[in-house]
């Protein structure tokens, strides 16, 4: 539904939904019932492993907080690994020190997390900690006026020289 509805307020993006079977195929039928099958596709796979590369941008939208910290570095490096250079990460998350967060609803959801799931809610340096041990570089963090924020990042760049000498 979010990849849906940011292409029908900007016609001229195209998307593609990564999911397991059941949830691909229903983004499939969500794209037809709203006329986006031309402008919106949906892969059966797993983030874990691999995710269709050459897009100009990759969305993550409360996808972080359901895992621990190796599994959620995994997804980032298999999102590393699919990015052009030019390429943008948008990780859709709340952040625990974000100026506008609940901290009601984040402390409810942190815990959920973590009994359900192994995840949890994270700062803004907890996230770019895990970002950086995937190869991205955290650029921009945008606070929205809910509990939810964006973080921007970008393929990081390598000195050949320092890391050549390392």
């Amino acid at each position: 539904m979010f990849l849906a509805a940011l292409l029908k307020r900007h016609a001229h993006l195209t998307g593609t939904v990564l999911d397991l079977p059941r949830p691909a195929a229903a983004a499939r039928a969500t794209a037809r019932r709203e006329h986006l099958d031309s402008r919106m596709d949906a892969d059966a796979g797993s983030f874990f492993h691999q995710i269709p590369s050459g897009a100009d941008a990759y969305i993550l939208v409360s996808i972080l907080h359901d895992w621990p910290d190796e599994a959620a570095i995994c997804i980032l490096r298999a999102c590393r690994a699919a990015m052009l250079p030019s390429a943008s990460l948008l990780v859709i998350e709340q952040i625990l020190d974000d100026p506008n967060t609940d901290l009601l609803f984040s402390a409810e959801s942190d815990i959920a997390m973590m009994v359900l799931l192994g995840g949890k809610e994270r700062t803004r340096e907890g996230f770019a900690a895990m970002l950086e041990a995937a190869g991205l570089t955290l650029e921009d963090t945008v606070y929205m006026p809910t509990s939810f924020s964006l973080l921007i990042a970008r393929p990081a760049i390598v000195d050949r020289r320092t890391s050549a000498n390392a």
